[in-house]
């Protein structure tokens, strides 16, 4: 006989009300539910842990990263200062190069215009260095001439001791001026011949000793008084310092016998053995250039050297 189904319905309803009668825990289908939901629990805590971990790590390394960012920054703003400060020093330097240049290119352009000066000086030079030969050569050949033409029995401009190409030689090299003047104009009275005169002052009546060497200096701007109730080369002595060491165009001073007057030279030089000078001595020799030993006696003897200050000199 085949069971019948309300009788199963019921027996079902019965078992289900027997089963919610006993406790939750008890039923299997309470652990199983209990464990899917510790399992998914266990899954969220895992999940989350790991998330905590992950979210610490993140955290972590965006500090670090932060951490580094920071030396970045300041290790970008150091090297932005050095840049900075390398720059001003780079636009300095190029200032100052730029600088540079332009001065050098003004001191070459000074140079190049220096250099074509010099090349004009220098013609100048060379044209006036040839002009002073010719002037030189034209120069010996005139004192030259005067040792010739005044050789005869007339004129004797030249005493016999004379070395006169040693004499021709220390005139011509001493520099060109007033002292150089004086000595020449002295030779060229010489040539004209002009005779010996006590107290002469002119060309014409002649001129004694003081009165030739007042006339040559007074022809190269050299003014010497003429001092009252005194004699003539005492007057002109008095104007004069005395020195140990004459040069070319001094004045050489000697006594004369009592009651005449002392001889005055113009002093030539040194470098002839003996030492010359030129000036008048007497109505038979009225001009002559002559060695100092021949004069230096006891009726005349030596008293000095006296310096005269021409005017192209200093004081």
């Amino acid at each position: 006989m085949e069971p019948d189904h309300n009788d199963l319905h019921i027996e079902k309803i019965k078992l289900e009300i027997a089963e919610l009668k006993r406790p939750y825990h008890a039923r299997p289908t309470f652990w199983i539910s209990l464990i899917g939901v510790i399992i998914a629990l266990v899954g969220v805590f895992a999940q989350g842990y790991l998330s905590s971990i992950n979210s610490a790590k993140a955290e972590l390394e965006v500090n670090r990263a932060r951490q580094e960012l920071a030396q970045i920054e300041k290790k970008d703003a150091e090297l932005r200062q050095k840049a900075q400060a390398w720059q001003k020093r780079i636009d300095t330097a190029e200032l100052e190069v730029s600088t540079a240049r332009q001065e050098l290119a003004q001191i070459e352009k000074a140079n190049l215009e220096l250099s074509q000066e010099a090349l004009t000086w220098q013609e100048r030079i060379n044209t006036l260095e040839q002009t002073i030969e010719g002037l030189r050569k034209t120069e010996s050949n005139l004192l030259e001439f005067f040792s010739t033409v005044t050789s005869g029995e007339k004129i004797h401009l030249l005493d016999r001791n004379v070395d006169w190409d040693i004499v021709k030689k220390q005139i011509i090299k001493m520099p060109a001026g007033k002292r150089k003047q004086a000595l020449l104009i002295a030779l060229l009275y010489g040539w004209k011949d002009i005779p010996f005169t006590l107290s002469g002052h002119t060309l014409s009546e002649g001129f004694d000793s003081p009165g030739f060497l007042k006339r040559v200096l007074d022809d190269v701007g050299v003014k010497l008084k003429t001092l009252p109730n005194t004699r003539p080369s005492d007057s002109i002595m008095s104007q004069l310092a005395q020195t140990n060491a004459p040069r070319s165009g001094d004045l050489v001073f000697y006594r004369g016998k009592i009651g005449s007057f002392g001889f005055i030279l113009l002093y030539v030089g040194n470098e002839s053995k003996p030492h010359v000078g030129i000036g008048t001595l007497q109505k038979k020799i009225p001009l002559v250039v002559t060695g100092l030993n021949n004069i230096n006696t006891t009726d005349y003897p030596f008293i000095g050297y006296f310096r005269v200050h021409y005017p192209d000199e200093q004081p």
